[in-house]
């Protein structure tokens, strides 16, 4: 009976351990760390950051009261599309994110419509979302940084 109740007790440690030990929901990375791995992960013409919030909130959309971190990058020159955008996330702010960086792919594809240099990156941009990142990539190369990003996060 001993034994019984040993391998019981231990299998029940067993079982509430695992519990606990499931995969974590959010990143310990910074938003600039995991910008930097996307940009170090295919060469990407010369960005710069955009810190002020003003233009990030009032020309991107982003709702920054819903971002713990965020980094922005975009091109120098407007005739060269590149972009990237890593947002730390606060819970349940997900989904409007993701909505926002839709839309700014979609306002990239229209505003470079016209440039037949540019319409490829604008339009191989990739949006996503993973644990509590929501990002946007614009590039010929966008899906070789995601995948780069993805394993960073």
């Amino acid at each position: 009976m001993k034994k019984f109740i040993s391998i019981l007790t231990a299998l029940l440690l067993i079982f509430t351990f695992s519990a606990c030990s499931s995969a974590p929901t959010a990143t310990d990375k910074t938003a600039a760390q995991l910008a930097q791995t996307v940009q170090n992960s295919i060469e990407f013409p010369q960005l710069v950051e955009v810190t002020d919030e003003d233009i990030i909130t009032e020309n991107i959309g982003i709702d920054l009261s819903q971002v713990t971190d965020f980094a922005v990058y975009q091109q120098m020159l407007s005739v060269d599309v590149s972009e990237i955008i890593i947002l730390i996330v606060k819970d349940g702010a997900e989904s409007q994110l993701k909505t926002t960086l839709e839309n700014r792919k979609q306002s990239l594809i229209d505003d470079f419509a016209f440039y037949p240099n540019q319409v490829a990156s604008a339009e191989a941009t990739v949006v996503g979302s993973e644990k509590n990142v929501v990002y946007l990539i614009c590039h010929e190369e966008a899906a070789t940084a995601e995948q780069a990003l993805l394993q960073e996060i």
